[in-house]
């Protein structure tokens, strides 16, 4: 019976572990092997299909990398990410918002999209480095038939040419824009954090670089609050610019909290500490004679 009670806590420490970040509805890590286009690349869960590039689906421009790995701070990372773009061309996957995003699940026009108005907060985060600071640099989210395109602009994040060189957070096709106060840097990572609020009005706040391990941010370096019925979205896009190598992606993110797209690594002392009461628990059981 002791070495079942034990086994059991060793299994329920695991458990803890593992259920940390239970709550991550959507991940892309790029992880397939160095030099394979992008196109195709299936990794990760949450996505229906896998990345795909508009046009032509042979863009050189478009590869998946392992040479120089985007990192930021303790974050973890899987190492292989994303590299483009080509030649006026986005890159893109859908979400399965119908089994992965059960709280934020709505059906538009016959479409299973994300956007429901009682939903909690849904957060975002990626991994983005430019290799010069006027590109383009957007990640958007979208609802368009093709997966590639953003035409509807629902959310996206980038550099434009009005706003000196600083991040940009804007709505509906450029309906409206928030311009942060955070330079890009050229040829440095960057951590962007998305936080959308579906409702009346909906809210939309960008976080860049915030400090991971902790309490979620609570200052947004650019926000957006805003009344439509077209803000639903169904898949992500990515557009570093219009050449191969101008810009790099990795590490993306949908969760339930601000801890589930921002993971680090799990404490090892935790289950140390665990294990080092388990087997003292064991041992007092032994002199007790039980």
């Amino acid at each position: 019976m002791r070495r079942y009670a034990l086994v059991a806590l060793f299994a329920s420490v695991i458990l803890v572990a593992a259920q940390s970040h239970a709550a991550l509805r959507c991940y892309s890590g790029f992880e397939t092997n160095a030099g394979v286009l992008l196109h195709g690349v299936n990794d990760g869960t949450g996505f229906i299909g896998g990345w795909q590039v508009e046009g032509n689906t042979s863009a050189l421009g478009y590869v998946i990398a392992d040479v120089n790995p985007l990192e930021y701070g303790i974050l973890q990372i899987k190492g292989n990410y994303a590299q483009g773009g080509h030649a006026y061309q986005t890159s893109g996957r859908s979400f399965d918002s119908l089994n992965a995003f059960g709280p934020w699940a709505t059906n538009y026009a016959g479409i299973w999209s994300i956007g429901r108005y009682d939903s909690p907060p849904l957060w975002m985060s990626y991994l983005i480095r430019p290799l010069n600071a006027t590109y383009t640099s957007k990640v958007g989210l979208d609802n368009t038939a093709a997966v590639f395109h953003d035409n509807a602009g629902i959310m996206r994040v980038q550099r434009t040419s009005s706003s000196g060189n600083k991040w940009v957070l804007s709505v509906m096709n450029n309906w409206l824009i928030s311009t942060s106060a955070v330079e890009i840097v050229a040829n440095a990572t960057s951590f962007m954090v998305v936080k959308v609020q579906f409702g009346d009005p909906h809210t939309v706040d960008l976080y860049v670089n915030p400090a991971i391990g902790g309490a979620a941010p609570t200052t947004p370096d650019a926000t957006l609050t805003f009344s439509t019925n077209g803000f639903y979205f169904r898949e992500i896009t990515w557009n570093p610019n219009n050449s191969a190598a101008q810009g790099w992606l990795d590490e993306v993110r949908l969760g339930d909290t601000f801890g589930d797209v921002a993971p680090v690594p799990e404490p090892a002392g935790v289950i140390l500490l665990a294990l080092s009461a388990a087997a003292v628990a064991a041992r007092r059981s032994v002199g007790l004679g039980r």
